[in-house]
């Protein structure tokens, strides 16, 4: 047995289609959607009533009110006649008690009655605020000073000045110059104002003793660099005496540099503290964002101490 609802769409097609001579326009039913919806989309060929009215939809179209628009809804059949009114139907069930009405007028106010007994005292209140402040007393005596802190670590130190005038000539006399030989007899350095040497064919002033290069303290040895983070390439503050390089010594390593670089611009400086190892990163940077002019420096050198062949102890001779 067919459906009711694919019956009526049959009998609407059947409208439809003997309505189109009449200048109607015409579409094939395919669907009954039962009464309008608003929100939905309707496709040609879509019916449904709206109103008492069944309606073909002839274009795609959504919102649209069946009836208000020809090009877009087509009228199948018109609303029925209204019937008599019918009979008076059985009365129905008693309701459910409403809600209870809003309050009435307050009533005139009665006598005053006979006074209560007494009430226990209630609880303290909070605390009030505080107070203005009270007048300033007067200075208390000073008291003894403290114990003296630790000294804070040794700064950079700073780039060194321009090269003084050179002084006179002096006269070599023979049997006057006084050098710096090993326990071998070799050659160490020469002796004046300082100790010279050679050292991988470079000129260095350096710090001796009679057993040997004197140990640099850590928080005299720095490099310098040209990036902001301590990074990168290190460099040696390589001037002394205006024409020898800086030479130091830490554990076996000779530090050093050619003066290849003057006025170097640097960002940044690795400053060593007690118990630092200079071959690895110090645990200090120093920054300079503005740049810093250096004297004269140039890329660090090492070399191993023990193997340039000095036997200590070292003493000085004339020759």
């Amino acid at each position: 047995m067919k459906r009711p609802h694919t019956l009526l769409a049959a009998a609407m097609a059947a409208v439809v289609i003997s309505a189109a001579p009449l200048g109607t326009a015409a579409a094939q039913v395919a669907l009954f959607t039962g009464e309008w919806q608003p929100d939905r989309t309707y496709h040609d060929g879509m019916v449904v009533t709206y109103r008492g009215v069944s309606y073909l939809s002839l274009h795609r179209n959504q919102h649209v009110i069946p009836g208000s628009n020809p090009t877009d809804w087509a009228a199948l059949s018109a609303a029925a006649p209204i019937g008599p009114t019918g009979g008076a139907g059985p009365a129905g069930l008693p309701g459910v008690a409403g809600p209870p009405g809003p309050a009435g007028p307050a009533g005139p106010l009665g006598p005053t009655g006979p006074a209560g007994a007494t009430g226990s005292a209630g609880a303290g209140g909070p605390t009030g605020p505080a107070g203005p402040a009270g007048a300033r007393g007067p200075v208390g005596s000073a008291g003894p000073p403290g114990a003296q802190g630790p000294a804070g670590p040794a700064g950079l130190a700073g780039p060194p000045g321009p090269q003084g005038p050179q002084g006179p000539k002096g006269t070599a006399a023979p049997g006057h110059k006084l050098v710096l030989l090993d326990a071998k007899g070799k050659f160490v350095a020469v002796s004046n104002t300082g100790y010279f040497l050679v050292v991988n064919g470079v000129q260095v002033g350096a710090d001796l003793t009679p057993s040997g290069f004197a140990q640099s303290d850590v928080r005299n040895i720095s490099f310098l660099h040209t990036s902001i983070d301590c990074s990168g390439q290190r460099y040696w503050d390589n001037f002394l005496y205006g024409f020898v390089a800086k030479f130091l010594v830490f554990g076996k390593t000779g530090y050093y540099s050619t003066p290849s670089i003057p006025n170097m611009i640097i960002f940044s400086a690795e400053q060593f503290s007690p118990g630092d190892d200079p071959s690895r990163p110090a645990s200090r940077c120093v920054s300079f964002p503005q740049g810093l002019t250096w004297y004269l420096a140039g890329p660090l050198q090492t070399v191993d101490v023990t193997k340039l062949g000095l036997t200590p102890p070292f003493a000085l001779h004339f020759q």
